[in-house]
């Protein structure tokens, strides 16, 4: 089994506020759009944790400090030697004789860089309204430490007052209650004590103030020509001139997303709740920055489709923002918790099947996230992954926490009795840790104790403890344990319309699609059961892609190049460039440098990099270098690690791995399994880095390449699809449900010919619709997956290579003996 975490060190932050924490900061910034600089001051109140503590502690990251003070006097202060991913540590000198207890002022003048990793500065040409400049902040997960020296964990929360400087014809806006004043209305409020120039003519100062205490990573800030909406009575979107009246259209659910989510988790504690509609470059789909969400203009559907995303960031105003997880290890409480608070919400307004629809979808983006972005055997696929060594959080960023996560509190959910037991739980788990972070293991230990006061059975209780292997849920890779069922009536429509199409062409050699198939099958479909269908069939098109012109056919009946729904051109452009349907990448290009989210960006440029199209690999770098810059930097960040090299387990994993092989010379898992607790640790001991060499390995690797490479060629198996498998398929061949799959059997076995060599594996298609030829070396090869057929008498093979791109082999005799000589030949490498 996997080992459990004994404790929990904050390895994202360089700060100590376990000895001294910031408990409320003041801040001033003033916004200098010519040279795109931050500038300001903030003074921390610090609490005394511990007797005699002599220093503070701070993050930062290419932040300048040019003075100190404590309690208002010059102090000491050294900034560290900065870490790729962390930043610089900064040092303050405190006064001797301090007591746990005492309270101290910090006060720090700054500048962050123009190259600040939380600071997007868009010139007016990349706004809406191309008149004004616009700037915008992310600072999830560790860059508020590029704007201001902060204790930049999620553990570490604080109350803060702002006052910002922007030219007077802008308007500022932060993740906090707006003060407004009479000297502000009238523009002639444009003093900041602490800059080196109090007054600036033209300029104007906005006030704001967070009552509530807030992790760093939800300072936000936005400037730009910005007008309001009301939403509610507590609520109004903010946005550009030229959008504000989509966006009022658009999410003008909010109010009532509010009222359906204090039902279910208590009291709204924020004040105000407010919407911001960025420009396109935003990477991400919300951000819930307390008061005031950003949100992206992808969600302009026209039709309300999208607004999910806004209960998913109202959500937060309970799970994240009031309960938040302690270290980013434990990030999926708050994903996790959030999806299904939002599914919930969604459930309430539109029925329980909305609920169990999009959870069905959710499964099928994990694994999609498991098998695609990663694999079953990264370590980034653990629902609390390591992080020590000074990994990035940003780097383990996927669907893992939210759907991963999810499915853990659903499992629960039902293990306890469903809805009616469940959800007074979760109102308590609200109440219990609204005012204290807390990680994985506090919440195992809450759930337990409630439910051991809730379980009238001493036996029920045993019986409930043996049902949940915590340990496997938390630290086992790959896909969740247990498999949970959802109703999916609302999706069978699109799930058996997938099906019809992906039974019309099961070779992926091409075909005119259904016979049933017309123009008018998604005529009266929502944009989510459209999503579904496609991303249904891509699930079943895994092994094999569609041939273009089945694409194009679905083109054809369902005009899908034109669609604008941006969830839907997403997967539609998923399905064609996996499909090598190079007549979508203008739509692609498009589409890219058109928005900057992330969670369209990067797995677009992926499939285009890992398509066997050389123009589709073309067009993914040279889009990615003419547009990377108008990309937000953690956008550009990602997609730059997506282009270059496919994601290899993090730094620092060789060392606790010891002297394991690695993962490209362990024997893979079957297909589509799962890690068992028993299996858990090997599953565990096979996430070895990418390219890595065990070391007793290293000086003998290119010898042993030399003398693989001089030897003589042989042949170790050569033949076509398995006859066990053409028999039974010519045997159930009558059956029409069958049909397609013996066509496919009979087609290997004419058309396919596999050889395989002591040096390499050789595909040779030879169809009347394609000749082709694959080669690949062994030390091409990545990893193997095999999937046994009928008891083990034949089996499906799919080959994953280095540079990202797949080879699937179905219907291989022997398929047991291949794998084991081919990890043999890999082994003389």
């Amino acid at each position: 089994m996997p080992a459990p975490r004994r404790t929990w060190a904050e390895h994202s932050s360089q700060s100590n506020p376990k000895q001294a924490q910031v408990t409320h900061s003041d801040i001033e910034l003033d916004v200098d759009f010519d040279t795109h600089v931050l500038s300001g001051h903030v003074e921390h109140t610090v609490a005394v944790k511990e007797d005699g503590v002599r220093e503070l502690q701070l993050d930062t990251r290419e932040v300048a400090v040019s003075g100190v003070t404590v309690d208002g006097q010059p102090a000491e202060f050294a900034l560290g030697e900065p870490h790729a991913a962390l930043g610089s540590r900064l040092t303050v000198q405190l006064p001797a004789g301090l007591k746990a207890g005492d309270t101290v002022k910090v006060g720090i003048t700054f500048a962050a860089s123009p190259q600040a990793s939380a600071v997007q500065w868009l010139p007016p040409e990349q706004t809406a309204g191309k008149q004004h400049p616009y700037l915008f902040t992310q600072c999830q997960a560790i860059h508020a430490r590029s704007i201001l020296p902060c204790q930049d964990s999620p553990g570490s929360k604080f109350t803060y007052t702002a006052a910002v400087r922007v030219p007077a014809e802008l308007r500022a806006l932060m993740s906090a209650v707006p003060e407004e004043d009479a000297a502000a209305a009238a523009g002639c409020d444009s003093e900041l004590p602490h800059a080196s120039q109090k007054q600036r003519p033209g300029t104007k100062v906005y006030r704001f103030k967070q009552s509530v205490p807030i992790p760093s990573y939800l300072l936000a800030l936005a400037v730009g020509h910005l007008e309001s909406r009301p939403l509610g009575p507590i609520s109004a979107v903010w946005s550009e001139p030229e959008m504000v009246e989509a966006g009022a259209h658009e999410f003008a659910e909010t109010a009532k997303f509010l009222e359906t989510a204090e039902e279910i988790a208590g009291p709204y504690l924020w004040g105000r709740y407010d919407l911001l509609l960025l420009p396109p470059s935003f990477p991400y789909g919300g951000m819930e920055n307390p008061c005031l969400t950003f949100v992206t203009p992808t969600l302009l559907a026209g039709d309300r489709s999208l607004a999910n995303v806004v209960a998913h960031e109202i959500a937060h105003s309970w799970t994240g923002n009031l309960v938040t997880n302690s270290s980013w290890e434990s990030f999926w409480l708050n994903e996790g918790f959030t999806v299904f608070l939002e599914r919930k919400i969604l459930g309430r307004l539109y029925g329980e099947q909305r609920y169990q629809f999009q959870a069905a979808q959710g499964w099928l983006k994990l694994q999609d996230t498991v098998r695609k972005q990663f694999s079953e055997t990264h370590p980034f696929t653990c629902l609390v992954p390591d992080l020590s060594g000074g990994i990035d959080p940003d780097d383990c960023f996927s669907s893992i926490p939210y759907e991963k996560g999810f499915a853990l509190i659903h499992y629960l959910q039902e293990l306890v009795g469903g809805s009616a037991v469940f959800e007074p739980f979760f109102k308590s788990y609200i109440q219990r840790f609204k005012d204290s972070p807390l990680n994985s293991d506090d919440f195992k230990a809450f759930f337990c104790d409630y439910f051991k006061d809730m379980t009238p059975c001493t036996f029920a209780l045993i019986y409930l403890a043996m049902q949940i292997d915590w340990d496997t849920w938390y630290y086992a890779p790959g896909m969740p344990p247990v498999t949970n069922r959802y109703d999916e009536n609302l999706g069978k429509q699109a799930y058996e319309l997938a099906k019809k199409w992906h039974t019309s062409d099961v070779m992926g050699i091409g075909s005119n699609g259904p016979a049933e198939a017309s123009a008018g099958d998604l005529s009266d479909w929502s944009s989510t059961q459209i999503v579904a269908f496609l991303d249904k069939l891509a699930e079943l098109r895994a092994l094999q892609p569609l041939h273009p012109s089945v694409t194009r056919k679905m083109d054809e009946l369902y005009q899908l190049d034109g669609r604008t729904n941006s969830e839907i051109r997403s997967s539609w452009l998923l399905l064609c460039i996996n499909a090598g349907d190079d007549s979508v990448l203008p739509l692609a290009k498009e589409f890219l440098t058109s928005q900057g989210r992330m969670k369209f960006l990067r797995p677009i440029y992926r499939a285009l990099h890992n398509s066997k199209s050389s123009a589709a690999n073309q067009l993914a770098l040279e889009t990615y270098q003419a547009h990377k810059q108008s990309y937000h930097p953690i956008a550009s960040k990602m997609v730059a690690a997506t282009l270059r090299f496919s994601i290899a387990a993090p730094a620092g994993s060789q060392r606790r791995q010891g002297g394991q092989r690695p993962l490209a010379a362990a024997r893979p898992l079957q297909a589509g399994s799962t890690c068992s607790p028993r299996a858990a640790a090997s599953c565990r001991r096979r996430a070895e880095p990418e390219g890595t060499v065990p070391a007793q390995a290293a000086d003998s690797s290119s010898s042993s390449r030399s003398a693989a490479d001089a030897a003589p060629e042989t042949v170790f198996y050569e033949g076509s699809g398995a006859p066990a498998e053409l028999a039974l398929s010519l045997l159930l061949g009558i059956f029409v449900i069958t049909l397609p799959l013996t066509i496919a059997s009979v087609g290997r076995r004419l058309w396919i010919k596999y050889k395989f060599t002591n040096k390499r594996l050789i595909v040779t298609t030879n169809s009347p619709l394609l000749q082709r030829e694959v080669q690949v070396s062994y030390d091409q090869i990545k990893e193997i997956r095999t999937a046994p057929r009928a008891f083990g008498l034949w089996g499906d093979m799919v080959v994953f290579l280095k540079d990202g791109s797949r080879l699937e082999l179905a219907g291989l005799e022997r398929f047991q003996d291949i794998v084991d000589y081919i990890e043999a030949q890999r082994r003389k490498l």
